[in-house]
C-alpha cells in the first residue's frame, strides 16, 4: 500500500469538506442510516425513506404525477 503524503489529513479534509457543503458532520450523516439499520422495531419494513431518525414521505406515487416527471426530465435531458 502507499502512503499518501500528510498522512489522514485528506480524509479529514473530506470530512471538513462535507460538513461544510451539506451542513452535516460525517459522524451526523451516518447517524440515522446506522439507527435503521441496528433497530429492532424496523426490521423488514424495506423499501422506506428516513431521515433525523424518522420515516418521511419519498415523493409521489400516483402514476399520472411519475408519468409526468419523467416526461419533463426527459424533455430537459434533450434540451441540454
Amino acid at each position: 500500500m502507499l502512503a499518501r503524503p500528510g498522512g489522514d489529513a485528506g480524509r479529514h479534509q473530506l470530512g471538513n469538506l462535507s460538513a461544510r457543503l451539506f451542513g452535516r458532520s460525517p459522524a451526523k450523516g451516518a447517524d440515522t442510516p446506522l439507527w435503521a439499520a441496528a433497530d429492532p422495531s424496523l426490521r423488514g419494513r424495506t423499501g422506506r425513506y428516513f431521515a433525523d431518525r424518522a420515516e418521511k414521505d419519498a415523493g409521489p406515487r400516483d402514476p399520472a404525477t411519475i408519468a409526468a416527471l419523467r416526461r419533463r426530465c426527459a424533455s430537459v435531458l434533450v434540451e441540454a
